[in-house]
Formats: structure tokens, C-alpha cells, sequence
């Protein structure tokens, strides 16, 4: 029996993020876990190295199944359903499941539903479900990618999915920027969901957080409190920076999970924790108005501390001024003061999202 490390415990996460951002870097790292307790399914079609993967208690590509298996995706569901189906009922000390390229599983789902119609229902649904054909496959496909998720949780106390980022369609219509390829359901079954950046300066990995997650918990004097865990923005800043040595990711989430953000005594943000103009941005295809409000907010009250010209810019976008040059000009005329005009363009942004009133333009 191996022995087992102390790990972090994080139920289902997501791990969005284009090429190259660290998804599977932070999956293998976030819980702490020692490589035998690690099963790990790979649906993408990069590889760890052989060395490693010799280390982890369970480690195989599907991507060859679409070459060497005859029912090809199909086939590779197959394989991966007899996987987990032994991991869970065999004896081992695997207590973290990674599936690294899960938006392939989902897309290979329908085809091994069509293949084993019987039995899938049979065994995940009960018998005599509805009628036969392509668009109740689909929709099966949308219970059966949970159930599996849900199966794999009976044995593991964290389920970490990584997708990649890419377009979708929303509401017919083909989005112009990348959105993680995760699917509603998981969305919704997932504990914890975050988007992974690399800072354009340093290179360096962070995580924006799309979905938190809460810490239930007994505190004395307060009784049962549910403190939110992480912030915005899950960066090397939390810890102290990028250190000399190597230095995770992880250690943020660590740090987060120690001490929730939701349970400090100054529960705001701070600076590296919130999200920029350009974050918000950029992940706004996935926000509901809610939450674009929400982060919005905060940004405002950010704002309004850390710059010295933020009053005299808001002062006239209330009094119905829009236009960033005569905003100049007339804080240039009353106070001598020039402010850049990136400046107030970004307090104007700021302004403007989080629905601050305004004034109609006088004639």
C-alpha cells in the first residue's frame, strides 16, 4: 500500500484554458496527492512523460482507440467506462480521477450511446425510455456525462475535468471569442470552474474564477457559515510571488482553502485578487448580467480608492459628459490638472459597467 500524502479535498473542478496555460500542470498538482493515488485519462492528445506516467496509479490514452479500435469513438468510451468500472471496484489507493481533454469524452459520448442503446439504458436509465433516434441520444448524452463524473466520485474525493477554450455556438449564433468548451451540465455539477491566463509580462499561470465555491463550516460565535473560498483571481501573488524555487499554482488554492476569503475580517478584495477591465472582458461570454454587475461593483469601489483623478472623472460622467477629450479639457480648465486620456477611458469603462447613472447631455 502506498502511503498516503495529505491531500486537498475539491470535488469536482473544471480547468479551462487554451494550449499551453497549465491546465494539466495544476490538475496533477492541485490536491497535493502522491502519484499513486492519481488516476489519470487522457483525452487530449499531447502525453505526460513515460517516466511519470509509470509513477501514477493509473494512466491511458483514449486518442489511440480512434486509430486502433474498430468502433473508434465508441471504442475509446468503451475502454475508459471498463477503466473507471475496475478503479472503483478494484483495490487501490486512487482518491483523485483527472480527464484531461474531457470535452472529447463529451463529443465521443453520443456514438458509444448509439452503439449500447440497450444497455446504456438499461443500467444508467432504467428500461423503456422513450423513443429510439439521434436527438434522444444527445439528449442522454447530456445524464449520462454527469452520471459518469457522479460514478467516479462514489470512489474519488476529487474529480478534476480540463477543457479547452474555443468557439461555440450561442442562441444560433457563432461566438467571435473563445469560451471553455465544458458543457451546461458540468457547469452545473462542478464545484469549483476556472479559466486559466498566462500574464502576458512574466509568462506566468493564473487562474480567473468563474464558479466558487463555499466552505461550509461551524464558527464559533457565528454557528454554521457558508464563507466563500477563493477570490476573482488565483495568482502566484497570494503566496508571495513566483518564488526562486519552483513554485505551484496550487499553493494559491492551498492558501485560499486555509483561509477563505469570505471569513477575513476585511472581506474586500485585494488588488491582485480582482479582476481587470480586460479580464471582465474577456470572459464576458460566460458571465450572466448578474455577475458582470456584480464584479462591476467592485471594481468601482477599487477604483474610486486607488485613483486620485476618479472623482473628477466621475463627477462628469454623472453631469452627462461621455466623451473622454472635453472630460480633459474641463478638468484641465477648473483644476490645472491634465489626466491621461488611457485614464479616463478606463474609469469611463468602469463607470459604465457597473451602471452608474447619468445625466441625459444638455441640448
Amino acid at each position: 500500500m502506498t502511503k498516503k500524502n495529505k491531500v486537498h479535498e475539491f470535488g469536482i473542478v473544471s480547468i479551462a484554458g487554451q494550449r499551453g496555460t497549465g491546465k494539466t500542470s495544476l490538475a496533477l498538482e492541485l490536491t497535493g496527492a502522491h502519484p499513486k493515488q492519481i488516476a489519470y485519462f487522457n483525452f487530449d492528445t499531447k502525453t505526460l512523460p513515460e517516466a511519470f506516467e509509470k509513477q501514477l496509479g493509473f494512466c491511458k490514452s483514449y486518442m489511440d482507440q480512434l486509430r486502433s479500435h474498430p468502433k473508434r469513438e465508441s471504442g475509446a468510451v468503451e475502454e475508459f467506462i471498463k477503466d473507471v468500472e475496475n478503479i472503483i471496484s478494484g483495490k487501490n489507493d486512487i482518491s483523485v480521477c483527472i480527464i484531461d481533454g474531457e470535452e472529447m469524452l463529451f463529443r465521443f459520448l453520443p456514438a458509444y450511446i448509439v452503439n449500447n442503446s440497450v444497455d446504456v439504458r438499461n443500467y444508467w436509465f432504467g428500461s423503456g425510455v422513450g423513443k429510439e433516434g439521434m436527438k434522444q441520444k444527445l439528449g442522454e448524452r447530456k445524464v449520462f456525462e454527469p452520471a459518469i463524473i457522479a460514478w467516479l466520485k462514489t470512489k474519488c474525493h476529487t474529480v478534476i475535468l480540463t477543457t479547452h477554450s474555443g468557439k461555440m455556438w450561442k442562441n444560433d449564433v457563432k461566438l467571435d471569442r473563445d469560451v471553455p468548451l465544458l458543457s451546461n451540465a458540468m457547469y452545473n455539477a462542478s464545484n469549483l470552474i476556472v479559466w486559466m491566463v498566462k500574464e502576458l509580462a512574466s509568462g506566468h499561470p493564473r487562474a480567473i474564477v468563474l464558479k466558487n465555491t463555499a466552505a461550509t463550516r461551524y464558527v464559533e460565535g457565528k454557528g454554521i457559515v457558508n464563507p466563500t473560498i477563493y477570490p476573482d483571481n488565483v495568482s502566484f501573488e497570494a503566496i508571495g510571488g513566483y518564488g526562486k524555487e519552483y513554485t505551484s499554482l496550487a499553493g494559491a488554492f492551498h492558501h485560499y482553502q486555509d483561509s477563505p476569503v469570505g471569513l477575513r475580517t476585511n472581506t474586500e478584495l485585494k488588488a491582485f485578487e480582482q479582476l481587470s477591465p480586460e479580464d471582465v472582458e474577456f470572459i464576458s461570454p460566460v458571465l450572466t448580467a448578474e455577475e458582470k454587475m456584480r464584479i462591476a461593483s467592485r471594481q468601482l469601489a477599487i477604483a474610486r480608492a486607488g485613483s486620485e483623478s476618479f472623482e473628477m472623472i466621475e463627477y462628469r460622467f454623472k453631469e452627462g459628459m461621455s466623451n473622454p477629450v472635453l472630460i480633459r479639457n474641463d478638468i484641465k480648465k477648473e483644476t490645472g490638472i491634465e489626466v491621461p486620456i488611457v485614464e479616463i477611458n478606463r474609469v469611463l469603462e468602469i463607470l459604465k459597467g457597473a451602471g452608474v447613472d447619468q445625466k441625459a447631455p444638455e441640448d
